[in-house]
């Protein structure tokens, strides 16, 4: 079967399922490799529809010196996992949490150019919001429908440990996509072993 495929919808599919493997806590490595490959479209495409771009941002917010650096870095391992011609014996030390950054860059870069996104990556957002709230601006919790409840998970949020985090989005995705009896008995599990709270 052939399909007639856009960028847009290639970096699109490309993040949302990134989204969901991050989520089954399973095959970091590609879940990079599809975080980058979208990034790397995304911020193509904002550069010809001259949208501002997670790139811009860092161009205005870094020192040249430290800019190099940072991007160096930031393309450092999705270079290793898709080259080796002149380093085919060579290893990486990869922190898998780089993954989320990965997917929150190209997420806001597809947001500024469709000026809309999936289901899948408005809860990751959300999820990413509670772990890391300052990198949103100060009001984030009033677009929350229980600011206070929000407030409270991303207290808990920030100090849980990577496994538990990643079943935290589990389960947002799974009630987000109305598995509500798999979300209950997950959130369950994550409040008994990880002191998630609950909704009284």
């Amino acid at each position: 079967m052939e399909m007639t495929v856009s960028k847009i919808h290639a970096a699109s599919e490309q993040i949302d399922a990134a989204i969901n493997l991050l989520a089954e806590n399973k095959f970091p490595v590609s879940v990079h490799t599809l975080s980058a490959a979208a990034y790397e479209v995304a911020e193509d495409l904002c550069k010809h529809g001259k949208v501002f771009s997670i790139g811009d941002a860092f161009i205005i917010h870094l020192k040249d010196s430290a800019l190099k650096g940072f991007l160096r870095g930031l393309a450092a391992p999705a270079n290793f996992f898709k080259h080796a011609d002149r380093d085919p014996n060579e290893v990486i030390f990869f922190n898998t949490e780089k993954n989320d950054l990965m997917i929150f860059m190209a997420t806001m870069n597809l947001a500024e150019i469709q000026q809309t996104t999936s289901l899948t990556r408005r809860v990751f957002l959300n999820w990413f919001a509670m772990k890391k709230p300052e990198a949103f601006e100060a009001d984030i919790w009033e677009a929350f429908s229980d600011p206070h409840g929000a407030k409270l998970l991303s207290q808990w949020a920030q100090n849980a440990p990577r496994e538990a985090m990643l079943a935290f989005l589990r389960a947002m995705l799974l009630a987000a996509n109305g598995n509500n009896e798999e979300c209950t008995a997950l959130s369950f599990r994550l409040h008994e072993e990880y002191g998630l709270p609950l909704k009284e």
